[in-house]
C-alpha cells in the first residue's frame, strides 16, 4: 500500500493481494486520512485479490466518510465482477479511474 496526498484527496494505492492479514493496517491507512478530513480514494486497480475481511472494512469505511470515501476498480476485473455480483458497486461509490473520483 502506498498513501499519496493530493491537493483534493488523499489517494491509497493497494497492489497485488490483500487479506485478512493485512486488515488492522489497511482498516489503519483509511482512519489516519479520515482524521486528515481530506477526501480518501482507494484504488484498487492493480489488486488481483481482497478476502471478506477487507470488503468488511470497506463498508464500515464508506459507513463513516460517506462521499468523502470513492473505491477505484479496473472495469471488467475480478474486483469489479465481484462488488457488481454483490450488490456493493453502488453501495461503495466504484468508480473507474482517479480522475473520476475527484470530480
Amino acid at each position: 500500500m502506498v498513501l499519496d496526498s493530493q491537493e483534493t484527496a488523499e489517494v491509497l494505492y493497494v497492489f497485488g493481494e490483500l487479506d485478512a492479514s493485512g486488515a488492522a493496517e489497511f482498516e489503519a491507512e483509511i482512519m489516519t486520512s479520515a482524521i486528515a478530513g481530506k477526501n480518501l480514494v482507494i484504488e484498487l486497480s492493480e489488486c488481483r485479490y481482497i478476502d471478506s475481511a477487507i470488503i468488511s472494512t470497506l463498508i464500515r469505511a464508506r459507513s463513516v466518510l460517506g462521499e468523502a470515501l470513492a473505491i477505484v476498480v479496473a472495469p471488467d476485473s475480478g474486483l469489479d465482477r465481484l462488488f457488481r455480483a454483490s450488490e456493493l458497486h453502488e453501495r461503495l461509490g466504484i468508480v473507474a479511474s482517479v480522475e473520476r473520483a475527484s470530480s
